[in-house]
């Protein structure tokens, strides 16, 4: 198994990204929900986890020692908001907050889709010697 810290930090991130889209479309499909809060998945929280997890790193040297990696989908969890619901509203969900949110999440998705593409492509390269 390929051992790269920064496709496995690009592929945490790829996943923060799909939970993010889908917490963004259970708010849209709640907006005429009375009492919904909505949920949304804290990226700087997820962020500061890549970062201590680069602190310790387990190696095995034989096939028998357990494997010290962390799950890469484990811990990442949208979160109802703690904003209140306004004055007059049934929920706090703001249909073009939502979406807005929904095509900057797209947009992140594919550039980390595509940065995870070309560092494969440079692998491929190296390995091959072949540019295409």
């Amino acid at each position: 198994m390929l051992q790269d810290t920064f496709l496995n930090s690009v592929q945490r991130m790829l996943q923060v990204s799909i939970k993010q889209q889908r917490a963004l479309a259970k708010n849209v499909a709640n907006q005429n929900t009375a009492g919904y809060r909505r949920e949304e998945v804290d990226f700087e929280k997820v962020l500061q986890g890549l970062e201590s997890n680069r602190s310790v790193r387990l190696k095995a040297t034989e096939a028998s020692h357990l494997n010290g990696s962390k799950s890469l989908s484990s811990s990442i969890e949208a979160e109802v908001t703690n904003e209140g619901i306004p004055v007059g509203q049934i929920n706090n969900v703001d249909l073009d907050h939502e979406m807005s949110n929904m095509a900057k999440t797209q947009i992140y998705y594919e550039m980390l889709a595509r940065v995870m593409r070309q560092r494969f492509q440079n692998l491929r390269m190296t390995i091959t010697g072949k540019t295409t």
